[in-house]
């Protein structure tokens, strides 16, 4: 569970309850609206999904984009066990309920090497702004990589959806990280959050930054400090 500020989280509205299994659906009972997303294995579409009891429910569907990777798709569902996530974003956040997120979208995620870090093998476009230094400037991916991740992920968050403004330009981005610059705390965030759980996120050296154990304690105490 993530702590979200208070004005946020009355936003969200109650959602259905996600069933305990999975559902066996015609393809009749599936209706695709616009597309809201694309990763490297599919399409992820608005569209409304009839259910077998005839509930219509507003539904996100991810379509593969060609019958071949299916092998891909079970792959991509396989490493979630154990992986490198290597795209945490908010943009990759689903919200279940008022006290539930979770991730989505392993299309760029990877199982780590012995040495507990991947070095990316295919060219393609990256978000630059999510990424620790070591993966733009050596791109080496590793759990502490993710922990960077997750530190834009929790600032877009409590910024309410900013931006990261950075510099786009990845020679611009390693120089401007190297010289200490990082994403500032800014309205609504509150102070002590950006510091005590995201600018922890982000120090140059990856054995410095918490594990995600660590940060779930952290969540704890800060939830216990704003009940």
């Amino acid at each position: 569970m993530l702590l979200l500020p208070p004005l946020a989280a009355k936003r969200i509205p109650e959602l259905p309850a996600i069933p305990s299994e999975p559902l066996q659906l015609d393809k009749s009972d599936i209706t695709l609206d616009i597309k809201i997303g694309e990763g490297y294995y599919g399409v992820v579409y608005r569209g409304e999904m009839k259910d077998p009891w005839g509930r219509v429910e507003t539904v996100a569907i991810k379509t593969l984009k060609a019958a071949g990777q299916i092998e891909d798709h079970l792959r991509e569902i396989n490493i979630m066990k154990r992986i490198i996530h290597r795209d945490l974003a908010a943009r990759n956040v689903l919200v279940a309920d008022e006290n539930t997120v979770k991730i989505t979208d392993f299309g760029l995620a990877q199982q780590p090497n012995k040495g507990n870090y991947y070095i990316r093998q295919t060219v393609r476009a990256l978000p630059l702004g999510w990424y620790a230094l070591e993966c733009i400037e050596n791109e080496q991916y590793s759990h502490k990589s993710d922990v960077w991740s997750f530190g834009v992920t929790c600032w877009e968050m409590f910024t309410r959806g900013a931006e990261p403004d950075l510099p786009e330009k990845s020679d611009e981005l390693i120089q401007a990280l190297k010289l200490g610059r990082r994403l500032i705390c800014k309205p609504p965030c509150r102070t002590n959050i950006y510091s005590k759980l995201i600018r922890i996120c982000w120090d140059q050296e990856p054995a410095v930054r918490p594990n995600f154990s660590d940060l779930i304690i952290i969540i704890k105490e800060l939830q216990e400090e704003y009940m």
